[in-house]
Formats: C-alpha cells, sequence, structure tokens
C-alpha cells in the first residue's frame, strides 16, 4: 500500500493526536487548527474515530467520481502515466481497496516518518512573535506525540523520474446527472509533457507559455475580452465548433514539472481533437508576436486596455 494513500484519512483524524495544539491555540487566541465533525479526544474511541474517517473518505470518492467536471480526475490519470508508480505519480486520491487496511498503526508508521520537524511549519496570526515563540517552547518542545518519538526509518526521498505512458478509463454518466437533463456524452482528454521544476531558470519562460496557450471552456468566456486571445481559444475553440473544452495547466514541483492540455468533445471527434491538441504542442516553439504580447502584459498589468490590445494576435 503506498504511503501517500493516508493523506485522506489524516486529515480527519489529526486533532486527537495533537491535543498539545488545542492548549497553545487557547492560549494565543487564534482559531482551532483541523477543526472536524465528530472528533474525539478521548484514546478510547480511538477506532469510532477512525471508522468515521473510512466513511467520510468512502462518500468524498463517491462524490469525486459523480462530478460532472473530470478535471481532478485526469490530473491524477496524466500524473500516473507521466510518472508510472514513482512520486508524483503515485495516487493522490485514497483507492478504494486501501480503505479498510488502514488502521492505527499504519497511521502511527505514516505520522512517525513523515510529521517531524523538520517538515513542519507554526504560523501566527495576529499574535507577536515573541509570545508565539514561547508557546510553542511551553507547548511543543519536550512533548512525546502519541506515534512515540522514535527516529523516521521508512522516508521516501526518491527524485520524480519521468516515464510516459497512457492511462484510460470508461465511466457511464448516462444515470448521472444534476437535473431531468442528462449529461452530454462527451470524452476527455490530458495530454502531457515533462517541463521543469520551481527551482530553475525555465520556470518563469513556462508560466508565461500556460498563460499564453490559456484556454477554457466553449461558454466561459468569463467576461468582455477575457482570455479570448489566448491560442487555445484562437487556434481551436473558435475553430472548431463541437470542441467543448481545450485549456492549458501546468504543474511543477521541487525535482519536475508537466505541461498538459485538457480537451474534451464527442466521442465521435476523438482523433481530430487528439490531433489539433498534439498540432498546439508542436506549435509552442514560439513566435517574436508571442513573447512581445507576453511582455507587454506582464509589464503593464494595471493598464487593462494596453493589455487587451498586446493579447490581440499579430497579422
Amino acid at each position: 500500500m503506498k504511503q501517500n494513500t493516508l493523506v485522506e484519512l489524516l486529515t480527519f483524524w489529526k486533532s486527537w493526536h495533537f491535543r498539545p495544539l488545542i492548549a497553545l491555540t487557547a492560549e494565543t487566541g487564534f482559531c482551532s487548527p483541523w477543526k472536524s465533525t465528530g472528533a474525539f479526544v478521548t484514546a478510547r474511541h480511538q477506532e469510532e474515530e477512525i471508522e468515521m474517517a473510512r466513511m467520510a473518505v468512502r462518500f468524498e470518492l463517491e462524490d469525486l467520481n459523480m462530478r460532472p467536471d473530470p478535471e481532478p480526475l485526469l490530473t491524477e490519470m496524466v500524473h500516473e502515466a507521466a510518472y508510472k508508480e514513482n512520486t508524483v505519480g503515485l495516487h493522490r486520491f485514497c483507492p478504494t481497496e486501501n480503505i479498510a487496511k488502514i488502521d492505527r498503526e499504519v497511521l502511527h508508521s505514516y505520522l512517525r516518518n513523515y510529521y517531524t520537524p523538520d517538515r513542519m511549519v507554526l504560523a501566527g496570526v495576529g499574535i507577536e512573535h515573541d509570545h508565539l515563540v514561547e508557546c510553542a517552547r511551553k507547548y511543543l518542545l519536550g512533548t512525546r506525540p502519541a506515534w512515540g518519538s522514535e527516529a523516521p526509518v521508512d522516508v521516501d526521498r526518491s527524485v520524480a523520474q519521468y516515464t510516459g505512458g497512457v492511462v484510460k478509463l470508461e465511466r457511464d454518466m448516462s444515470q448521472v446527472s444534476l437535473g431531468p437533463a442528462p449529461f452530454p456524452e462527451l470524452t476527455h482528454i490530458m495530454i502531457g509533457l515533462e517541463s521543469c521544476s520551481f527551482l530553475e531558470a525555465d520556470f518563469i519562460p513556462f508560466a508565461v507559455l500556460n498563460m499564453m496557450m490559456g484556454g477554457g471552456g466553449s461558454f466561459s468566456a468569463g467576461g468582455p475580452g477575457k482570455g479570448m486571445f489566448t491560442r487555445l481559444y484562437l487556434n481551436v475553440l473558435n475553430r472548431h465548433h463541437w470542441m467543448y473544452n481545450a485549456t492549458s495547466y501546468h504543474h511543477s514541483y521541487e525535482d519536475t514539472g508537466l505541461l498538459c492540455i485538457h480537451a474534451s468533445a464527442d466521442p465521435r471527434q476523438v482523433r481530430e481533437m487528439v490531433e489539433i491538441i498534439t498540432k498546439e504542442f508542436i506549435l509552442m516553439g514560439g513566435t517574436v508576436d508571442v513573447v512581445r504580447r507576453a511582455g507587454c502584459r506582464f509589464s503593464h498589468p494595471h493598464r487593462a486596455g494596453q493589455a487587451v490590445l498586446c493579447a490581440q494576435p499579430t497579422r
């Protein structure tokens, strides 16, 4: 079972283990962290609390699979394909078959390995720095967490390895609808290529490229002229009426990055849709007018009129 499948349960389970922080919160006067419905603060209710967390995770997974917006699942799948069975390619959402396997011992092992001082930050709002430091020393230093104080023994420090690949999922949405009208029958694709980490010099150019590609849904202009001169609007949505969506995304991490385009259309148009999106990736080589427009937009973000003029295509 992959370590990062525990994250969902941890969000519902931490409050019992961080009882010193509740006392710290009461003294410093700001809002209590990690509030969750039905969280117990006595040890005898651990099993009931874990079972409630399992139920909450199951509900969230069911809700995720019934949403009309597939973007969260597509993001999960494109990472799984790009980084097969390593680092950011591991499941971000807990697989249903793993929920029952998570118990107190597994949670303690995860917390012991990853919830260490060098991975934590204590932040305060509306409090003097010296008072915050004093409270932290009083309530946090020298305390022994519920999962023990042994040194971490199984910490994953591997570096992301881009592998590439294809992940497919077929789902019947005919019985899922928010009203009497069924959801339109669409095929969604997300194509991604490796980019760079946020520590590299190319991070800013990739961010500019992602903004210039832009895109969105066929019915999501968002206001007069907003985003209508990005490449995916001009080259894809404006020219192909059957395209429902074309949106660019850039995911950047400490050791890698992924530039993606999400598109959706009628299942009969899948081949053409893939060819069109692939062509947009090929055309990302860039031209002088694209660089000039991007520079103008970043140089004068407060001048809305000038930004719109700079965003117009050069003919």
